[in-house]
């Protein structure tokens, strides 16, 4: 929740419009500057998250039910945190209804070239956006062996390895 926080001198929340709305002790100070807080301002426009799913060759996976690395803003993304919810957005942000699998490894031998951009991605069962999830862009501390492979699908596809979802014509 907090926005700006530092060694429990002040607080600063999501809403609050002026640092005056946050809480602080202005008559308390037991700081040296390794402990300065640097704010960087935005004009209030969310960062586009751009996801999307690369094959064994690096070409851009296209159909459900096809296994890819995920990849964000031309990184990878470990798998620190990651769990099922945040498996079913992204795949819902990238045009699928949901996720049918997701796994972590080094399976594809350009995946040690590429960075890796998103980290500590966890979304709880109401997020219905990824900006409603926790997840950190600004470091990592992962290898390869953690990015997150990521199977989408279509409510009438494939629902698992094993399980096929299946109309009344078969």
């Amino acid at each position: 929740k907090a926005v700006v926080s530092t060694q429990s001198t002040g607080e600063c929340m999501i809403g609050d419009e002026s640092f005056w709305q946050c809480s602080y002790n202005e008559y308390e100070e037991n700081c040296s500057h390794n402990e300065d807080v640097f704010i960087t301002c935005s004009d209030g426009q969310t960062e586009e998250l751009d996801f999307y799913l690369l094959g064994e060759n690096g070409e851009e996976v296209m159909e459900a039910t096809e296994e890819g690395l995920l990849m964000f803003n031309n990184g990878t993304v470990c798998d620190d945190d990651f769990n099922v919810y945040a498996a079913n957005l992204i795949c819902r942000q990238m045009g699928y209804d949901s996720s049918s699998r997701w796994r972590s490894g080094s399976f594809y031998s350009f995946q040690n070239d590429l960075d890796t951009t998103l980290d500590d991605v966890n979304c709880d069962q109401s997020a219905t956006q990824i900006e409603e999830c926790y997840y950190n862009t600004n470091s990592e501390n992962c290898d390869h062996s953690e990015d997150v492979f990521l199977t989408c699908s279509y409510d009438d596809t494939e629902v698992g390895d094993a399980f096929y979802m299946l109309d009344q014509d078969g």
